[in-house]
């Protein structure tokens, strides 16, 4: 018999609240996750959206930072393409010891087709149909100008370049204005009064691509593009039938001093191997190119979970779908600031231990010193970067895995159901093992991810409500 809204499911809160309106594209997965307060002992989680049923999961301990001690639970909401607006509900009910139920509902949401509104542009004459995607915040004057003039100097003069802001303040906003007023071709989008970071102001700018466009490039406000950037990456993609072509790059201070003729200085780059590139982004998105019929798959992008960026996203969907190209050589400046953190120069991931992955896999919690907060790191591993790359691959094969080949399919099941057999962290474990102490293509991040799933089985030990 069920309690509807008991105590048990009254003090609840969404980490990754429910927007109003969820475009979802060719369908989507939206990560559930929020705190709740356990005043029940709970043997089973379900979400229920519009009444259909999916598992979901509880940590047996409370959140270690919650004041008022609440427990995780978390889960995924599947989504299916629409064809026109529709309402949601996710509801969450739980299974108690003494085999009664309780249930609340979440929250409610409208599933609209999409948020792509293409600008209504002349294309350009005839040649390739580039479409240049730039997103501004606050752009230093003289690096901006110099950025604009590099892409005024290219040999493939058949583009047009959006400009999306990002909610600049006045002054950064004139000098963005400044700027795109010096060439019809530069098409200034302002903002809408929302801050929205590069991950969904870049989003912003790719919905409003053209419908014309052949293919779309991704520009930083303050990089210098070689002459011959564009017209290298079309005849790169033109000629291999890639979906994504992308190019080395030479790193250099704001002053123009050179810091390395290549991107690749400590780490091995990688466009082949779909599963190394889940783990670990190495396409950068402003040295790349993309066939614009990816717009379909790639619109909307996943819901954001800890830093991860746009050209992952990217990257990751054109390989799902076919090839990648490489050109070695460096076709732009990627200028460094103080506060960038260089993927390429980036320190490698901490190898947990032997003893701490035994640890994990017991039942109950070892009293050696300092285990508590291995469970808090393992906890946040699993959370803000295991669930962050399974994510990625459930969108992708909601998406393309009816139209990709049989082995890339396989990965994006495995990837995106990693958490769910002790197999599956031995192989991610082993992963980071083989990696470990050469040029690694992933920094050491299979560990990291391994770390969360241990976390994830150990948890699964103190509780049947997290039990994979």
């Amino acid at each position: 018999m069920a309690r509807e809204l008991a105590a048990t499911l009254q003090a609840f809160e969404l980490q990754a609240e429910l927007p109003a309106r969820l475009p979802v594209g060719r369908g989507t997965v939206h990560p559930i996750q929020g705190l709740l307060r356990l005043d029940a002992p709970i043997v089973e989680l379900r979400l229920l959206l519009d009444g259909e049923p999916h598992p979901a999961w509880l940590s047996p301990d409370p959140h270690p930072w919650d004041e008022a001690g609440r427990h995780e639970f978390w889960g995924w909401a599947p989504l299916p393409a629409v064809s026109r607006p529709r309402p949601l509900e996710l509801e969450l009910v739980a299974v108690h010891s003494d085999g009664s139920r309780s249930s609340c509902i979440l929250g409610t949401t409208e599933l609209i087709p999409s948020e792509r509104e293409p600008l209504e542009l002349p294309p350009p004459a005839a040649g390739p149909r580039i479409v240049i995607c730039m997103a501004t915040y606050d752009p230093a004057p003289e690096l901006f100008e110099r950025q604009l003039a590099s892409i005024r100097a290219q040999t493939l003069e058949n583009w047009v370049c959006i400009v999306c802001d990002d909610r600049s303040t006045p002054e950064g906003l004139a000098t963005v204005r400044r700027g795109c007023a010096s060439d019809p071709r530069f098409v200034l989008v302002e903002s809408d009064g929302v801050q929205r970071g590069p991950y969904d102001n870049f989003q912003r700018a790719l919905d409003r691509v053209p419908a014309w466009a052949e293919a779309v490039a991704l520009s930083d406000q303050d990089d210098h593009w070689y002459p011959h950037k564009l017209a290298t990456l079309w005849e790169r993609l033109d000629t291999t039938g890639a979906q994504l072509a992308y190019s080395d790059v030479r790193i250099v201070t704001e002053g123009g001093e050179v810091i390395a003729e290549t991107y690749w200085t400590t780490r091995r780059n990688n466009y082949t191997d779909l599963t190394s590139l889940l783990v670990a982004n190495t396409i950068t998105g402003a040295a790349s190119l993309f066939r614009a019929e990816l717009l379909d798959d790639l619109l909307p992008f996943p819901w954001r979970i800890n830093g991860v960026m746009h050209d992952w996203w990217i990257g990751t969907t054109a390989l799902a779908l076919g090839e990648v190209a490489y050109v070695e050589e460096a076709l732009h400046d990627y200028v460094q600031h103080g506060a960038n953190v260089l993927g390429h120069q980036a320190p490698p991931i901490e190898r947990p231990s032997v003893g701490e992955l035994s640890a994990f896999l017991r039942r109950g919690v070892p009293g050696q010193p300092g285990f508590d907060l291995a469970v808090a790191n393992a906890r946040s591993a699993y959370f803000n970067h295991t669930r962050r790359v399974m994510l990625t691959a459930r969108v992708l094969n909601r998406r393309v895995g009816s139209r990709t080949t049989p082995q890339k399919r396989a990965i994006l099941q495995r990837v995106g159901h990693m958490d769910e057999s002790r197999r599956k962290l031995a192989w991610m474990m082993g992963r980071g093992a083989l990696r470990s102490g050469r040029v690694s293509d992933t920094l050491g991040r299979d560990f990291l991810l391994g770390r969360g799933i241990a976390w994830r089985y150990w948890a699964a030990t103190r509780s049947p409500a997290a039990r994979p």
